[in-house]
């Protein structure tokens, strides 16, 4: 495809360099509108991306995105956020879009006046009240079908006062399709009002950005988290650990360290990144999380054991009726049924006890469960079709359509 003796390949580097640039430089010139332009003529499906929930989890779907729309054909994908950094994930790149950084409202409607978008997709709820203003404005009052879907956690009502404002507003009413994920109750967020249609997408982990490292066995039983985690149980099962094999903890939540453990618990209590992440799980001997199995919300912990499964590593979780359903305790993770120092002593035996070829072998069908169920770019990719082939319809007020992956 060629738009003025430029190639749609020599297109992307142009807006790859304007993107580089920032848009403060250029979005109010001719130049840039003039690109615009040009690039709307040279695309079929022009998507928008609303990514203002500034966390990790929201970077690798928009680079999932990315990669999909790329992978789609004659599709671009713009890309508007709120993002203060890029978790040192670097830019997503290959879709032909734009990445343009919310500065205020007259920013917002110059930059989206300026494309007839087939699809606008908001990612989450807000978050910061400094945001709240440009997602409604997307939600309600941008041109285009608007579509939502569920990445991170849902704070209960009286916790986020942007999430409590999206729910007096009933703001799922102005969707065409909402994806909540599976393991979450429908009824959770019934609150915020009825999309046109309710879509049930998986939990999803970016496995190409978490793989196996190459690195050996480790000298530490790794663990993070704070949702329904309880440490106390892990500390104590850390007495019977073999001799030399220490116990690295990642979370904000209250530790407890008893003397005689001192020297060899390490206690990382400030946030960390996700190439930090990576670092401590392809350094560990295993992953262990400690999750309460009456936990309130089921399958948690579950997103926690996938970044380890992806990258190959043994994983230790609460083996609870929805974690079962995706997960085989003994053939790709180690899972118990009460978080007991016992039950977590007798699934570190069993790990450490496997032959090098039985380590390899349930770390290899760790990451073919992730791959197979869970893989973020499968899910990007199949969303992307299902939004992209959705035609407005009349709403089905109680329909749930299951993203098959």
């Amino acid at each position: 495809m060629k738009a003025r003796g430029l190639t749609v390949n020599d297109l992307k580097h142009a807006i790859d360099k304007y993107n580089t640039f920032g848009y403060r430089l250029f979005m109010d010139t001719p130049a840039f509108r003039g690109l615009l332009a040009l690039r709307n003529r040279s695309f079929r499906k022009k998507l928008l991306l609303v990514n203002l929930r500034d966390s990790a989890m929201s970077a690798h779907l928009e680079r999932a995105f990315a990669r999909a729309a790329a992978a789609h054909g004659a599709t671009a994908l713009d890309v508007f956020h709120s993002f203060e950094h890029d978790y040192g994930l670097g830019p997503a790149g290959g879709a032909a879009g734009f990445r343009i950084k919310y500065s205020g409202m007259d920013n917002l409607r110059a930059f989206s006046g300026l494309t007839a978008y087939s699809a606008v997709i908001l990612v989450d709820l807000p978050y910061r009240d400094e945001d709240l203003p440009a997602w409604l404005w997307f939600a309600l009052r941008a041109p285009g079908a608007k579509h939502f879907i569920a990445n991170d956690i849902l704070m209960p009502p009286g916790h986020i006062f942007a999430m409590d404002v999206a729910e007096k507003l009933g703001v799922f009413s102005a969707f065409s399709t909402a994806a909540l994920v599976d393991q979450h109750s429908r009824a959770q967020w019934g609150r915020f009002g009825r999309p046109g249609r309710f879509l049930e997408r998986p939990l999803a982990v970016d496995c190409d950005y978490y793989a196996p490292a190459g690195a050996g066995a480790g000298d530490y039983v790794f663990s993070f988290g704070r949702a329904d985690r309880d440490y106390a149980p892990l500390m104590a099962a850390a007495r019977t650990f073999p001799k030399g094999l220490k116990l690295k903890i990642c979370t904000d939540l209250p530790v407890r360290v008893p003397k005689i453990l001192a020297g060899r618990v390490a206690i990382i209590t400030q946030p960390v990144g996700p190439e930090k992440m990576k670092e401590f799980i392809a350094g560990a001997a295993l992953v262990a999380l400690p999750v309460r199995p009456t936990a309130p919300n089921p399958g948690a912990g579950l997103t926690a054991a996938l970044l380890s499964m992806a990258m190959g590593k043994l994983t230790i979780t609460c083996g609870d009726p929805v974690v079962t359903r995706y997960l085989s305790d003994g053939k790709d993770s180690f899972l118990y049924r009460g978080l007991t120092p016992a039950a977590l002593s007798a699934c570190v035996r069993r790990s450490l006890a496997l032959t090098p070829a039985g380590r390899a072998a349930v770390s290899a069908a760790a990451r073919r469960t992730v791959l197979r169920r869970f893989d973020m770019n499968a899910f990007a990719a199949g969303h992307l079709a299902t939004l992209l082939g959705h035609e407005p319809a009349e709403r089905r007020r109680d329909s749930i359509v299951k993203l098959h992956l």
